[in-house]
């Protein structure tokens, strides 16, 4: 088992793709937020490069002005 996974659930109508998916109020999704340079090794997706704040930027250029 692997730590941190093991309270995890899914529900029956879950339309998400992988995690972590953002769910906007319009019903657009974006999946994977600032995750760049993916790239599978050893049967496992790695990351070369994050940026935390991309899903705030996209929030705050959904809002109206």
């Amino acid at each position: 088992m692997v730590p941190g996974f093991a309270k995890q659930t899914r529900t029956p109508d879950s339309t998400a793709a992988s995690s972590p998916q953002v769910f906007w109020p319009d019903g657009s999704t974006t999946h994977n937020p600032g995750m760049t340079d993916r790239h599978w090794s050893g049967g496992l997706v790695r990351v070369g490069h994050t940026d935390p704040g991309e899903a705030e930027r996209l929030l705050l250029a959904s809002l109206p002005r």
